[in-house]
């Protein structure tokens, strides 16, 4: 019996030598690889080891959505660059206000603001009133995908042509609203009543891998809005379908999913905004599936002060006492969110106090 035992020692012993491999297999591969000349002609640059790459500078920073929540959600502090991202939902539910923020997030850090408006749908008041500078925001004129393509690698060239002029990080983002109103030359060409093959699939399949390898170096963020549409005759599962086939979700590191939940009175006055929630259906650049919850007033936007005191609740900051009472620390802000809200917003002071502990506490560096 004992000596069986041994036996088996020894071949776990021998096992555990075979998986356990010299140090220098590692370096005899990258010498071989690199004297390799098939793999020189095909895939030319230096192969390094995770440990010397650096891969975990390839999101090369945020824009912050002007919503405490939903940056905290992302886990990143906002929607990252480098990297293509989506806001799906159903009209009506706060995508392009969301991006608007990120526009106006760009242009207030010395960058440039894309707006692809093929759904020619862009208020210009209302985005004023959400801190866009109208004079800043680039529109161009695409009429088919060819074109709205051409213009993302235009752009994506004339960012790479300003980071090495600069020597400096700016921002810029592109915002396509929306994916769905993206046609093809020759689907636009196709008479009514003919047979037409999804083409604008096609052609983003086939873009996509480029405009990816592309945004990889430089600090563009590329956000699709993307319309929500229903597939017939569906018995089981969802019948939820995003437009240009599986390439945009399948290269996008981040799916954000924009629901209107509700709407806000004024007492029992008019509707003055709606209710929003919003899931990380998809993110690449943290966990998965969280959700946010925050407001949007129809006159200025996103309520940042209602959403950091949301956070700021979940977080443990801010407490809620009773009657509804909110109070941060020894601080009473109001009865309700929206009366903290307003405290907020009329203590500039105490406001920007809480804002760097939220930052803090999330271990992110607040953007200049």
């Amino acid at each position: 019996m004992a000596k069986a035992t041994t036996i088996k020692k020894k071949k776990a012993a021998k096992r555990k030598a075979r998986l356990d491999s010299p140090s220098d297999v590692i370096a005899d591969y990258l010498a071989g690889m690199a004297s390799d000349k098939d793999v020189a002609d095909n895939a030319p640059g230096a192969l390094r080891v995770l440990a010397d790459h650096a891969y975990t500078k390839r999101i090369r920073g945020v824009l912050s959505t002007h919503s405490a929540t939903l940056d905290a959600a992302i886990t990143r502090g906002g929607f990252p660059l480098s990297r293509i991202s989506i806001l799906h939902g159903k009209e009506g539910s706060g995508k392009t206000t969301i991006a608007l923020h990120l526009c106006a997030e760009a242009q207030r850090r010395g960058g440039i603001a894309v707006y692809i408006d093929k759904e020619h749908k862009l208020d210009p008041d209302y985005a004023v009133k959400l801190g866009v500078d109208r004079g800043r925001l680039v529109l161009p004129s695409c009429k088919t995908l060819e074109a709205v393509i051409a213009t993302i690698k235009g752009t994506i060239r004339r960012a790479r042509e300003i980071r090495k002029k600069t020597k400096a990080a700016v921002p810029i983002v592109i915002v396509i609203d929306s994916l769905n109103a993206c046609k093809a030359f020759e689907t636009l060409e196709t008479k009514t009543g003919k047979k037409r093959y999804p083409a604008e699939a096609r052609i983003w399949s086939e873009e996509l891998p480029e405009i990816v390898e592309a945004l990889e170096t430089e600090h563009v963020a590329l956000v699709f809005i993307s319309q929500v549409r229903k597939k017939m005759n569906v018995m089981f599962g969802s019948d939820e379908e995003m437009a240009g086939g599986n390439a945009p979700r399948f290269y996008a590191s981040l799916i954000v999913y924009v629901t209107r939940v509700g709407t806000m009175k004024d007492g029992d006055k008019a509707k003055i905004g709606s209710d929003i929630e919003t899931e990380c259906k998809k993110n690449q650049v943290g966990p998965p599936f969280k959700k946010a919850s925050f407001a949007i007033y129809w006159n200025r936007g996103i309520d940042y002060e209602h959403s950091l005191v949301l956070q700021l609740e979940e977080m443990g900051v801010v407490k809620k006492r009773k009657k509804g009472r909110l109070t941060a620390g020894k601080v009473e802000l109001g009865q309700g969110y929206a009366a903290a809200a307003s405290a907020l917003r009329a203590r500039p002071a105490l406001r920007d106090k809480l804002v760097e502990l939220f930052y803090k506490r999330m271990g992110w560096e607040r953007a200049a």
